[in-house]
């Protein structure tokens, strides 16, 4: 096997030096190599399984919540933000948004036998003005929502991203 010379440069630099060049090097590499790992984990593997998802996705089959207690989809003229819910291998997801423009009663609907809780919820929501509102999930199947700041969750609720286990 042929033996390589060091290159003319590295040859005129002192031992010392020459050795503290080629750590950092080492060092730069695996430091190079562990943040590609990173990156990879976080970003390329996301999209690696976003792919994968994309691919064996399913249309999840949604159902109208009927509303109560003078609650009303926050959305009424397009339909899209009608307040839905589906479920889909034991998770019930929610979607839409709600308001109640009088204000009487926190709860606004009552979930089927197949699509409750095993116990109480609390899910943080988005509601008006910024403010952070709570879905609160029921056993028997009410739902209520409420915020710290008044009225904020009477003006606007959002359902998107809800989700829990269907109880057993």
């Amino acid at each position: 096997m042929k033996r390589l010379r060091p290159a003319p440069a590295a040859a005129s630099l002192p031992a010392g030096r020459a050795r503290a060049m080629r750590a950092s090097a080492d060092r730069s590499v695996a430091m190079t190599i562990s943040i590609m790992a990173l990156v990879l984990a976080l970003g390329g593997g996301a999209y690696a399984s976003v792919g994968q998802r994309q691919a064996s996705a399913t249309v999840l089959r949604q159902h109208s919540l009927r509303l109560i207690h003078g609650w009303q989809s926050a959305d009424p003229g397009t339909g899209a933000g009608r307040p839905r819910y589906a479920v889909s291998a034991g998770i019930v997801y929610l979607s839409g948004s709600l308001r109640q423009p009088t204000w009487s009663n926190d709860e606004f609907a009552v979930m089927p036998k197949g699509a409750r809780p095993g116990h109480v919820l609390y899910i943080p929501i988005y509601a008006s003005q910024g403010a952070t509102g709570t879905v609160q999930v029921f056993p028997n199947g009410t739902i209520a929502v409420f915020s710290n700041t008044p009225g904020a969750a009477e003006a606007f609720s959002s359902l998107a991203g809800v989700s829990y286990p269907v109880g057993a």
